[in-house]
């Protein structure tokens, strides 16, 4: 399917909440910073998100609105689909420079989680990265980030779904219904979903919250991509193997609209990096940019627009 939206706007509207706890993935529990629309810093705090934590730090609940400010993307990160130009993409007529309207539905890798306590930037983070890149390259294109550190796939499902009792309900203002409110052209899902592992989801549930995600964005018209999950530093090896399987289950199910966020974070001998010091867990910087090339290379806007 492909999607369209006339929302225009010129500033990107990034919303970094934090909540106490949901994937089992915390590093320590201290706030991450983000830039308001002043300039100023604003602390919010982050759980988790990417591989998986024995524990789960507690976290200050709160939504940030913030401003992306324009970072560089230059630092040796191309394109699939090549430079924005001011003709047409050959194939439909469109603009190949036309703004898009994209919602990111996830957890504490989307959010951030603790690059700032890591001696980092929150501009670093693949999310403000990629739409940093938007908007150098599709002016008026806007990415709106829903992400909550803690989170699991089951707080974003449909309105009306009811979760298992021992997983956590579904948040309206973070799920997809509250995606499709603001008539995006496509969705990404970031739920590494390891603490879901930890409590007893099986991989078949977790692909199946996924694909309703998937299914009541379709529904509407609007394309989603699944991230796969993400390896860190504390999971033991079982974990880790957990991790893989729904790794593979995200490819198999999704093909072409799941977005690699695993191979990243390993290195040809099999060791896991560019996870962030402070934590042993999230993503540090270079760890970001990476994952930021994953979606770029996906070439989302030449695939949902008209």
């Amino acid at each position: 399917m492909r999607c369209s939206s006339t929302l225009v706007c010129a500033q990107f509207f990034l919303f970094a909440c934090s909540n106490a706890a949901g994937d089992g993935e915390s590093g320590p529990d201290d706030p991450a910073s983000s830039t308001d629309a002043t300039g100023e810093s604003s602390g919010h705090a982050d759980a988790s998100s990417g591989g998986t934590s024995a524990a789960t730090a507690a976290s200050t609940a709160g939504t940030t609105a913030a401003t992306a400010t324009t970072s560089d993307t230059s630092e040796g990160s191309t394109s699939s689909w090549g430079e924005a130009s001011s003709g047409s993409d050959g194939s439909t007529g469109a603009p190949d420079d036309a703004p898009v309207h994209i919602v990111v539905l996830g957890a504490s890798t989307a959010a951030g989680k603790n690059l700032v306590e890591g001696g980092y930037s929150l501009e670093d983070s693949w999310v403000n990265r990629y739409a940093a890149f938007l908007d150098e390259t599709r002016p008026g294109s806007t990415v709106t980030n829903l992400a909550v550190a803690g989170y699991l796939s089951y707080h974003a499902l449909p309105d009306g779904t009811v979760n298992p009792p021992q997983f956590p309900a579904v948040d309206p203002a973070h799920n997809v219904t509250m995606a499709l409110s603001s008539s995006p052209d496509a969705i990404i899902v970031n739920f590494p979903d390891g603490g879901a592992l930890d409590d007893g989801a099986t991989i078949e549930a977790l692909v199946a919250n996924y694909s309703l995600i998937a299914d009541t964005a379709g529904a509407e018209g609007v394309e989603v991509w699944i991230a796969t999950s993400q390896p860190n530093l504390v999971i033991d090896a079982n974990q880790f193997a957990e991790r893989a399987a729904l790794r593979d289950a995200v490819f198999e199910a999704f093909g072409e609209f799941a977005i690699d966020f695993w191979s990243p974070f390993i290195d040809d001998q099999g060791n896991v990096v560019h996870i962030n010091p402070y934590d042993d867990v999230h993503p540090d910087d270079v760890g970001h940019l990476l994952l930021f090339q994953q979606v770029q290379a996906a070439g989302i806007p030449e695939e949902v627009l008209p």
